[in-house]
């Protein structure tokens, strides 16, 4: 992340960028490349009727897409069908990414989780 903070700030190419980490780490980060953070937001947790959310296991799946387009009974769905010789984990995978429209799901992750998810019946 240095050196591509590093890169950016070179290029100055007039854009925000909006960087993800432990705030300690990507603050060292940010003085040693001489830049400042201009919003800082940060989670303050879940909280509510938490026993109304899927599953932990499910979550880490549906929380990979940063704007929550990923509903926990499609995975329900493809986790039968991946089961059941339906499609294989990388289409399931594929399935799951083409919901996310922000782009940062990781469909490779997701075949990882869905393959635990399998192995736990």
């Amino acid at each position: 992340m240095l050196n591509y903070l590093r890169d950016l700030k070179r290029e100055d190419l007039g854009m925000s960028v909006v960087v993800t980490g432990v705030f300690d780490y990507v603050n060292q980060i940010l003085e040693k490349v001489g830049l400042k953070p201009h919003t800082v937001q940060c989670s303050l947790g879940v909280h509510g009727k938490t026993e109304l959310l899927p599953r932990k296991e499910i979550l880490e799946i549906t929380t990979m897409c940063g704007h929550h387009q990923i509903g926990p009974r499609l995975v329900e769905k493809l986790l039968d069908d991946i089961k059941n010789n339906r499609i294989s984990l990388s289409q399931a995978a594929s399935i799951l990414a083409k919901q996310c429209v922000c782009g940062i799901f990781n469909p490779k992750r997701a075949e990882i989780l869905l393959q635990r998810l399998i192995e736990e019946v």
